[in-house]
């Protein structure tokens, strides 16, 4: 049985409260942008809609409800459950609560600035407070409940600048529920309202720790205080929704609650912003979203966070703040989101900013650092766009933002996305730094799959570990000569990237540069691109299909770091010096253009692979031509300065033939390693063929067999051949011999190795091996002629 009672109000007390009415004290205006449908461009500042709404909301209520007064709550009927409504004064009224599950139907519900509401419940318990009038609520006053209070009002929910609320959990909607879902914990609220319904704070909201805050109506808007710590906060727009109390995402907006028209507010002007943040949200170890469902051409922005979202780790319990406006409009940011984790022991949490088109301008801040590693930052997609989060059309992030992935005393540095399917420009600062103490930097992704404007400033350095990534990754790549515009028009050609802006941040950071298509080096005014990377950094330059090129004259340098090319088509390059650092190339052919190119490793390596299927020609090989994939020819050779040369054969179906090599000392000092790195199939091998060969020194390592035709040398090294490599996909049965032609000899500057174990060493005819060292062969040695062994230091025969 429903018990109820209600103390009439005292003589000379109008029964609609003291008719005050507070005026709004503070209102931030959103960063407006002028919006096109295929891009966003930043404009200055100008009044927001905010204010104006703010202003106008209250302006109505006085000018067309003259009779509000916003006194207590009247009217009140309990639909279910058992509830008693206690008005002990004018300014004071309590609702004690004894079951876990009440609803009560109000006439209206409205708090002036001097009265308070209290709710009354056990643990756990939920209070279902549904107006039925047609008035807007307007909480002034004290509003307290030590359970969770949901508050449905179809005509709009206004807290206002002196509102105080402080309970478990609350939910304030202009969407319906039915009682039975209710009570049945189905919590569907089903029922839409109509398009000029807003939630708005101004107020101080305050729920317990571990409760929940929820503002869902077709426009919300928040420009005051909200604190949740490890609980969870939503700002929502749409018609239909879900609460789950339960999972993670907390409100679930219904597959049929787009909004399709224009949202108004009470005053009946058209809102340019859903959902809207210019106060302050403090969730720390909690959650905090703002999501909107609206159809396309609604608004042009359907979520302004220009105020601050904390979320930070506590306790170990990281953070985390999702802004998702759906399939249609623009998400500005120009405030600060801080899932932040600086506590000792603590690490960086979680922030996405999803959208169609994303603006992260004006003094904006992004915070994801942790004591003991860096957090998470998805702005516009994923990974390379991929993974379960939708992808940007467009993104815009300006000059002035900042972006921390820090990990502060330990750990790594955390992973940044800025991802647009079409068009991203960038002019931002962000830092992803390891540990003080140990730890790597970490990644950076800034790439616009179809085109990219990159002139910002990135950090992923470690005082005590390896320097991180920057990933640049669109279809195509031009690097252009010079510095282009940093302003928010940028350049006309949105694939560039200018010479300047590449020397400027190699210096804090690895950078690499993947195109789908091409990467095109253009023309440099000083014929330089000269990046910082030193000893244990690098700079890639990826195709995933398609070509690299550069001008003849032009030179790619680092101060120790390497320089990596790595390209499914082919490699046409012009100087590149590394200082120390390795050069590695890898592609389906190696084009030096000019007589004068110089690839220059200094006392690194220089490590050249074959991408595709086929076979690879060393020196003047004539065996080779015309079905070489790839050719390095003798003068090829004279270009290149190294501690070592690594010639990587293909991994399917490719052979290395060697003939006419006259490598010296004054190129690889080091020498010259083959490996035939064959791991399938019948064919491969290295063979020595044509002219006789020499080299500083030699290792040849094949799985499928080392065939040598021509006389061998080495003038400073050993001479190594090795036919028994351990590079055999399952299943296949490799040649593992040596065969060596009549009357071949090898003579080395240092020792002499033979290695095949499995098929053995065998000469067609006499053999003559030479060695100032030793000798040494292993595996079953048969000849057809004299064999001849001269070594100063001993010969070993290992026979099978």
């Amino acid at each position: 049985m429903n018990v109820f009672k209600m103390h009439q109000m005292a003589s000379g007390v109008p029964a609609g409260g003291n008719g005050e009415l507070t005026r709004p004290t503070k209102t931030r205006s959103p960063l407006p942008l002028a919006t096109t449908r295929r891009g966003v461009f930043h404009i200055p500042k100008k009044p927001g809609n905010a204010a104006i709404f703010l202003v106008s909301f209250l302006t109505y209520l006085l000018g067309i409800f003259p009779s509000i007064v916003f006194a207590l709550p009247t009217g009140g009927t309990v639909q279910a459950g058992s509830a008693t409504i206690d008005q002990t004064s004018s300014q004071q009224m309590t609702i004690q609560q004894t079951t876990q599950k009440a609803i009560i139907d109000w006439q209206g519900f409205g708090i002036g600035s001097t009265e308070q509401v209290d709710f009354q419940l056990s643990q756990g318990g939920v209070t279902l407070n549904r107006v039925t009038g047609n008035d807007p609520s307007q909480i002034l006053g004290k509003l307290t409940s030590n359970g969770d209070l949901w508050l449905i009002n179809p005509n709009g929910i206004l807290f206002g600048a002196n509102a105080q609320v402080d309970v478990h959990g609350l939910l304030a909607t202009t969407s319906n529920i039915s009682n039975t879902d209710f009570l049945n914990s189905n919590y569907n609220f089903s029922v839409p309202s109509s398009l000029a319904s807003t939630v708005v704070n101004q107020g101080s909201i305050t729920a317990a720790e571990g409760g929940l805050v929820a503002f869902v109506a077709p426009g919300v808007q928040n420009t005051g205080i909200i604190n949740a710590r490890l609980g969870k906060v939503s700002l929502a727009s749409g018609k239909t929704f879900t609460v789950d109390l339960y999972g993670d995402q907390l409100i679930n907006l219904g597959v049929d609650s787009q909004v399709m028209g224009q949202v108004t507010g009470m005053d009946g002007e058209a809102l340019t912003t859903l959902v809207s943040n210019s106060g302050s949200i403090f969730a720390d170890g909690g959650v905090v979203r703002m999501d909107v469902n609206a159809a396309q051409g609604i608004v042009d922005r359907v979520i302004n966070m220009d105020g601050i979202i904390q979320a930070r780790s506590v306790s170990e319990q990281n953070g985390a703040i999702i802004l998702s406006g759906g399939e249609a409009g623009e998400v500005s940011v120009s405030g600060t989101l801080s899932a932040s984790g600086y506590g000792q022991g603590e690490t960086g949490g979680t922030v996405h900013v999803l959208g169609d088109m994303l603006d992260f301008s004006g003094y904006g801040l992004i915070d994801v650092s942790g004591d003991l590693g860096g957090g998470t930052l998805l702005f516009g997609g994923d990974y390379q766009g991929q993974g379960s989060v939708p992808n940007a059309t467009d993104v815009y992030i300006g000059p002035d933002t900042h972006t921390f992935a820090d990990a502060v005393t330990h750990g790594n540095g955390g992973k940044v996305i800025f991802w647009a399917d079409r068009r991203l420009r960038f002019f931002g600062i962000v830092k992803g730094r390891g540990g003080q103490y140990f730890g790597d930097g970490g990644l950076v992704e800034v790439s616009g799959k179809e085109e990219l404007y990159f002139d910002g400033s990135v950090d992923t350095t470690a005082a005590n570990g390896k320097t991180g990534t920057l990933l640049l990754d669109p279809e195509t790549i031009t690097i252009a000569n010079g510095s282009g515009s940093t302003t928010a028009s940028g350049a006309a050609t949105f694939t560039t990237i200018y010479e300047t802006t590449l020397e400027s941040v190699s210096a804090s950071t690895n950078i690499t540069l993947q195109a789908t298509d091409s990467i095109v080096l253009s023309n440099l005014g000083d014929n330089l691109l000269n990046l910082k990377q030193g000893s244990g950094n690098s700079v890639t330059f990826k195709v995933t299909n398609g070509t690299f090129s550069m001008n003849t004259q032009d030179t790619i340098s680092t101060q120790g770091g390497k320089i990596i090319f790595d390209a499914t088509g082919d490699l046409t390059l012009g100087n590149l010096t590394s200082n120390g650092g390795d050069i590695l190339l890898t592609g389906n052919d190696l084009i030096l253009l000019n007589a004068a190119t110089i690839l220059n490793a200094g006392t690194g390596n220089i490590d050249i692979t074959q991408a595709k299927l086929g076979n690879i020609g060393l020196g003047d090989s004539t065996t080779c031509t015309g079905s070489c994939d790839m050719t390095i020819s003798s003068s090829d050779l004279s270009k290149m300065r190294g501690n070592k040369l690594l010639i990587n054969g293909s991994s399917n179906d490719g052979a290395i033939y060697v003939g006419g090599v006259s490598q010296t000392t004054s190129t690889f000092t080091g020498g010259v390693e083959l490996k035939d790195a064959h791991v399938s199939g019948a064919k491969g091998g290295i063979f020595f063929e044509g002219a006789a060969s020499s080299f500083s020194a030699l290792t040849a390592n094949a799985v499928n067999g080392i065939e040598v035709n021509a006389n061998l040398t080495t003038t400073a090294g050993a001479l190594t051949l090795d036919g028994d490599s351990n590079n055999v996909a399952e299943g296949v049965s490799p040649k593992d011999n040596i065969s060596i032609a009549s009357g071949v000899t090898l003579t080395s500057a240092g020792n002499i190795s033979l290695s095949a174990t499995t098929g053995g060493i065998a000469a067609a005819g006499a053999l003559t091996l030479t060695a100032p060292s030793s000798i040494t062969l292993t595996g079953n040695l048969t000849a057809a002629g004299a064999v001849a062994l001269t070594a100063n230091s001993g010969i070993t025969l290992n026979n099978n």
